[in-house]
């Protein structure tokens, strides 16, 4: 029995990849329990292809750290895409808020040239009556005076 294992160790060196050789002597351990060759050959395929389809510990630790590393990655990029987009919506609203002032000073500007305008021409007109009724005025006081004489 050392020997034996002394050679398959010696086996396993020159031997193909470990899974090849455990399926060899799987098929071997059946064939030896008095299972026909081809019967244990299906048996031991079955099984390495089942076997083939279960993740392993490692298998499951690598594609968790490649799925962590992908999600962190996401994450950043995430992060960095919502950071431009903050900084691109606060520079559009600075620059809307900007115009919206632009236009409320040029609006208040053509207002108050007009509101200037209407109290001109509102003023003009009140001197125009006045000097209308300004001559009026000693008419006026003439008459009354004559009528206080009368009385």
């Amino acid at each position: 029995m050392g020997q034996s294992s002394q050679q398959s160790g010696e086996r396993e060196q020159t031997a193909p990849p470990p899974h090849k050789f455990a399926k060899l002597r799987a098929v071997r351990n059946l064939v030896d329990e008095k299972i026909p060759e081809k019967q244990a050959m299906a048996i031991v395929e079955t099984i390495e292809d089942a076997r083939s389809g279960f993740a392993t510990q490692a298998g499951m630790e690598k594609m968790e750290v490649a799925l962590r590393s992908d999600m962190e990655k996401m994450e950043t990029s995430l992060r960095s895409d919502m950071e431009k987009m903050e900084t691109s919506l606060r520079s559009d609203m600075k620059r809307m808020i900007d115009s919206l002032r632009s236009e409320m000073r040029h609006d208040m500007e053509k207002l108050e040239l007009r509101m200037r305008a209407d109290m001109e021409s509102l003023r003009a007109d009140v001197q125009a009556e006045f000097k209308r009724l300004y001559w009026f005025i000693p008419l006026v006081m003439g008459v009354v005076v004559g009528i206080l004489k009368i009385t």
